[in-house]
């Protein structure tokens, strides 16, 4: 799997809560291939992925 890069930016942007990146209220990045994803998703629509909340990635 290749490595996401993560932009400073982003980084000052996104807010890690339980362990998810949020993006705004109602979205959260992908842990396996960083897309934005609605925060009630189960399984991202992307990389078909089940969303674990302990996963993130970026670690705290």
């Amino acid at each position: 799997m290749s490595k996401i890069n993560i932009t400073d930016k982003a980084k000052k942007t996104a807010k890690v809560i339980d362990k998810k990146i949020q993006y705004g209220e109602s979205k959260n990045m992908c842990f396996a291939c960083g897309e934005k994803i609605d925060s009630n998703t189960k399984i991202c629509p992307y990389c078909k992925t089940k969303q674990d909340e302990k996963e993130s990635i970026l670690k705290q």
